[in-house]
């Protein structure tokens, strides 16, 4: 068990989509820890999907220097990755880039939601399509796939991929009308 279970997270997180056993019949927290893992996603600099392990880790940081501020609000923090120290905008723009990312799969969902499927589908869909995983939980579990969708759904299901596989900024960069001008 330890085997599969090491093989399912390293395809998760690595977004290659292979699964050898049914995930979905492992207790909760196994579960819950693989959907978390699909919103991860891989190392910064990889190929893979999803927000990745980089910028998890700097909010991480930025999360525990604000609790180290409020209470020592005179202390001077500097943020650092390894050695490395990390300027605001940086930050900003990790910030940004998570609520882009979370408010683009929390849009997915609720609209798969509104189609008519279940929470756990929409969810689970929306985490795996935007990290470009493959699996889910749900309907699109394990051992099944997307074709059970609605067209409105795969569309909304396309559409999200492909803003979680060339990088939502490039994507939407081409749909604002300053581009286009002259």
């Amino acid at each position: 068990s330890v085997r599969t279970s090491a093989f399912h997270v390293v395809s998760i997180i690595s977004t290659t989509g292979v699964t050898t056993t049914d995930y979905t019949l492992w207790p909760f927290l196994p579960q819950a820890l693989l959907l978390v893992l699909m919103f991860i996603g891989g190392c910064g600099g990889s190929t893979s999907g999803g927000f990745k392990c980089m910028r998890v880790l700097l909010l991480l940081k930025c999360a525990y220097d604000e609790l180290v501020m409020t209470l020592h609000p005179r202390a001077i923090r500097h943020l650092k990755l390894g050695k490395t120290s990390i300027s605001n905008d940086v930050v900003n723009s990790v910030l940004n880039y998570f609520i882009i990312f979370l408010g683009i799969m929390l849009c997915c969902a609720l609209l798969l939601a509104v189609s008519g499927l279940d929470l756990l589908t929409s969810f689970s869909s929306a985490i795996s399509c935007i990290s470009c995983v493959g699996p889910a939980f749900g309907l699109p579990g394990a051992d099944s796939d997307y074709s059970g969708f609605s067209d409105f759904a795969k569309l909304c299901l396309s559409l999200t991929m492909l803003l979680g596989r060339i990088e939502i900024y490039a994507v939407l960069v081409l749909v604002m009308p300053s581009f286009w001008r002259d």
